[in-house]
Formats: C-alpha cells, sequence, structure tokens
C-alpha cells in the first residue's frame, strides 16, 4: 500500500497542467457508488477544497483517489495461503466498503486500448529506477516468453529473499506500477489532493537490479522518477 499526499501547487501555471490520458475523472454526487475515473475534468483542480463548501471534511475525502490492483496471477503455488496472496487486496476492499469510506474516494481503473490490452508504462519509465540488464531478465521470466517454465521461475526466484514467481507475476509487477505512477500524475496535476495505493504485488523492497521481499519492481521508486520526469520543466 502506498499512501500519496501532496501539497498542491497553486500557481496558474501548475493549475493549467492536465494529466496524460491513461486514467481521467468522473464524479457522480448523486450516486451512493465510488467515483471512477472515465473522463477528464474540465478543471485540472476540479477536486481541490473550496471555502464554500459547507462540508470541508467530506470534500476532503471526494478528492482522495484509490486504485486497487489485485495480482491474481501472481501467487505462491506452493502455499496458496501465502499472506502475500491476492486476498489481501480483496480483504482491504471489503473493509473500506463496510466501513463506508470507499464512497467517499474516487476510483481510478487502468483503460484498455484498441487491442482490448490494459495500457501500462514505457520501458524508458522502468529504467529510471531500473537496471537495463534487470528489466531485460524480467522480460525472460514474462508468460510471453516461450523458454519460461516452472523450473526456471523457481529457481529464479531462490536467488532473492522472499519471492515467489509465476509467468505472470512481472506483467501483475507491470500493473502494479502502472497504477501507481498514474495515481501519483493525477495528484501532481491538482486532480486529486491525496492518493492511496492498494496494489500486488508490492514494490517499495525491490533494488536496481534485485527482487526480494516480495517485490519484483519497484512501484514507489519507479512513480517518484516518472513524477519528476513529468514535472521537470515546472517550478
Amino acid at each position: 500500500m502506498v499512501d500519496l499526499s501532496v501539497v498542491q501547487d497553486e500557481s496558474p501555471q501548475h493549475k493549467k497542467r492536465t494529466a496524460s490520458s491513461i486514467f481521467s475523472i468522473t464524479d457522480d454526487e448523486s450516486s451512493s457508488k465510488p467515483s471512477v475515473l472515465t473522463s477528464a475534468p474540465s478543471s485540472p483542480c476540479a477536486l481541490s477544497s473550496s471555502p464554500d463548501n459547507d462540508d470541508d471534511d467530506v470534500h476532503l475525502l471526494r478528492s482522495v483517489g484509490l486504485v486497487f490492483e489485485v495480482g491474481e496471477q501472481h501467487y505462491d503455488h506452493r502455499n496458496k495461503l501465502h499472506m502475500e496472496r491476492p486476498a489481501r487486496i480483496h480483504s482491504i476492499r471489503q473493509a473500506l466498503e463496510a466501513e463506508g469510506l470507499i464512497n467517499d474516494c474516487t476510483v481510478l481503473l487502468l483503460e484498455q486500448d484498441q487491442d482490448n490490452k490494459q495500457q501500462q508504462l514505457r520501458d524508458e519509465d522502468y529504467l529510471r529506477v531500473h537496471s537495463s540488464s534487470y528489466m531485460k531478465r524480467l522480460d525472460t521470466l514474462s508468460s510471453s516468453c516461450s523458454c519460461c517454465c516452472r523450473h526456471q521461475l523457481d529457481s529464479e526466484a531462490l536467488q532473492y529473499a522472499s519471492v515467489f514467481l509465476t509467468s505472470h507475476s512481472v506483467h501483475c509487477a507491470k500493473r502494479a506500477a502502472s497504477a501507481v505512477c498514474h495515481l501519483v500524475e493525477r495528484v501532481c496535476c491538482c486532480e486529486l489532493d491525496a492518493g492511496f495505493c492498494i496494489v500486488r504485488p508490492p514494490g517499495h523492497h525491490a533494488q536496481p537490479a534485485l527482487m526480494g521481499g516480495y517485490c519484483i519492481i519497484n512501484n514507489v521508486a519507479t512513480a517518484a522518477a516518472y513524477a519528476k520526469n513529468i514535472f521537470k520543466n515546472d517550478n
């Protein structure tokens, strides 16, 4: 889980900036369901606090973005009850729903392209954090590689501390990193006041060329580098 709280830059130059296309926003106040991002708002700061709002606490919650990436196909095949399993994300979402908190937030979804594939980060976005050789190594472990097999995956995982792999693990890690990056972008664009990422596999233990602690791609560092690159020309 990643908590993304960003101090808003209220300069006119910052307010004019809009986020790129993977996530977009709608907010139906009359609906009891959580907001889902599907089309861009007319103003980048449309969800920011307003002095005319009589219910500042509710409005603050409305401007918190959530992303959920379950990573259903990433699990420990030796122990499907491992604590780092898809049920962790499901249980967090159920708890937020039970408390009514999810209804006060804006849920973000990864959109699909014309080929019905989920849009994800580019290779260069990962290379700001991870080495080229490491990313190439991960690609050989993906389900798209015909040489990938159960034995190879197990042998690779045993080289690291507290790591398990399936043929879909790298894809799940990239989806999680994409979700974190684009929520960070929405916060930095002043479209959301803060963000909370509930994703797996986690990422904060991954090093530039090493997996570790259930982490494959360091989605936190990737998101920070992604934001710095996008906003490098901003004051």
